[in-house]
């Protein structure tokens, strides 16, 4: 295992992993026939030319990996030691393996992915960093601790070791078959929607009328949205809220464990949490008065309404410092969004607890309002609603106009089935208010800071896309 730090003209340096692997003869050809972009380097040696290349692409290395962790082996370095354990109740299903055949994954992540006979999943963490990563901690404590069914059962664990400290390697998971994440089968269901919208607008008079999405569940939805937005994708969110609901529900039991014990939320967090956003809200905002001319014309228009409407943000937020509200902080996905589940065909599964990559490790883990989760998945069903109407290859330029306010419904609905779903598994709970107003406020305070975060993201690097926060912040504002 080697370490490559990088260092940069501004800001912190970086640690990331790269194993290598050396081929030569009639292997370096295979590889560069076949794994191109794995190699480094050609490289002239007393025994002969060859390649050096990511040894990912090695069967044998990918091998060694795997056995590292049945075997609970430990390997020692000139700094530390590699250590690798198992899950003890996973213990059978490594024996039962025939052989430790594996493929790497093509994804595009940060991560890189190993399949080992449709068997185990192993994440290779590319990006490291000292001291307890969240992923590996909360999928650990979700299957050895709880009875919470919906992530993929934990296997095992790579850590670099060195006196008191722990870096991450590498997460063994139990593979789970899936059909993809709950992303795609979103984004083709809202697609799906707009063609039924667009064949039918003949006979569509007007836009159906839909309330705000706490005030949405199934029995309320009138026949044609059910027709046009249809059972399966209306049943998996309201199901995706549900199990969003038990995750929370898994992570707030009593633990002796520190790191997963309830807090209380206290006045103090709530001016806390204020006066935080308030300094986000500040900040893209000034940012985006000066980028503003800088922008397309259409995205200078979106700027200059939101840019005007600083102090309508800030009192809305303000909202939070007006009363006490009940509730607890707990540990969280900390990323939450469509692409962080799987959709099995039937079921879901959740996934990478990593927690915002923009943060470091010790701010990943804290604990904070469960609302934070679930409003990052109201954020990413907005995205999910309008993101085809910016993609020419979903929907014809001619058609968005009209697909618009459609959007909107399909937002509002399919979010809303989300949120029944949520506080029906969560009913009762300390961890969440109890008083429907309470959850309002504090719900809709995380939705404009997650929209917040989003503006200036979009601003940043896809300043055609500013629409989609702009809508979700004003959308906050009415209330819906």
């Amino acid at each position: 295992m080697n370490v490559i730090n990088v260092q940069f003209q501004q800001g912190a340096s970086e640690s990331y992993l790269l194993p290598v692997s050396f081929a030569k003869s009639e292997a370096a050809v295979s590889i560069w026939q076949e794994e191109a972009s794995a190699v480094i380097a050609q490289l002239r040696t007393p025994d002969g030319q060859g390649v050096l290349y990511d040894a990912l692409y090695n069967p044998g290395f990918r091998e060694n990996l795997l056995d590292m962790v049945q075997r609970r082996k430990k390997v020692k370095g000139e700094t530390g030691q590699l250590v690798a354990y198992p899950n003890r109740a996973l213990k059978s299903m490594f024996t039962d393996m025939p052989d430790k055949t594996s493929r790497v994954l093509q994804a595009q992540q940060s991560n890189s992915s190993i399949l080992y006979q449709d068997t185990f999943f192993l994440k290779l963490y590319r990006k490291i960093e000292s001291g307890i990563n969240p992923d590996l901690e909360i999928e650990q404590y979700l299957t050895e601790k709880t009875s919470f069914q919906h992530v993929p059962p934990f296997a095992g664990a790579l850590e670099w070791q060195k006196n008191n400290s722990r870096v991450a390697i590498g997460l063994l998971q139990q593979f789970v078959p899936n059909e993809g994440d709950a992303w795609s089968f979103m984004l083709d269901a809202v697609t799906r929607y707009y063609e039924r919208v667009l064949a039918r607008r003949a006979e569509l008079k007007k836009i159906p009328k839909t309330p705000g999405m706490l005030q949405i569940d199934k029995d309320s939805l009138e026949p044609l949205l059910w027709d046009l937005i249809e059972a399966l994708p209306l049943e998996m969110a309201h199901l995706l809220g549900r199990r969003s609901g038990e995750l929370h529900n898994a992570l707030a039991m009593p633990s002796d464990q520190a790191d997963f014990k309830p807090e209380g939320f206290s006045t103090l967090y709530q001016r806390s949490l204020y006066q935080a956003i308030r300094n986000q809200v500040r900040r893209t905002l000034q940012q985006a008065d000066k980028r503003r001319k800088s922008l397309p014309a259409d995205a200078q228009e979106w700027v200059n309404g939101i840019v005007e409407s600083e102090n309508d943000l800030l009192n809305h937020l303000n909202r939070i410092t007006r009363k006490k509200i009940k509730g607890q902080k707990i540990r969280i996905h900390g990323d939450y969004h469509l692409g962080q589940v799987l959709y099995t065909g039937k079921d879901f599964m959740i996934i990478d607890f990593e927690g915002e990559p923009a943060h470091i490790l010790s701010e990943r883990r804290l604990k904070r309002s469960a609302l934070r989760d679930a409003a990052g998945m109201i954020r990413s069903f907005h995205y999910a609603a309008y993101t085809p109407l910016l993609l020419p290859s979903f929907i014809r330029q001619e058609d968005t106009d009209e697909l618009e306010p459609w959007a909107h419904v399909w937002f509002s609905v399919m979010s809303g089935l989300f949120l029944t779903g949520y506080r029906e598994a969560v009913a009762g709970k300390a961890f969440v208010p109890d008083d429907p107003e309470e959850f309002k406020i504090l719900l809709h305070v995380l939705l404009l800071e997650k929209a917040i975060y989003e503006l200036g993201y979009e601003m940043n690097n896809r300043p055609e896309w500013l629409s989609i926060p702009i809508k979700g912040i004003n959308t906050i504002l009415k209330g819906d």
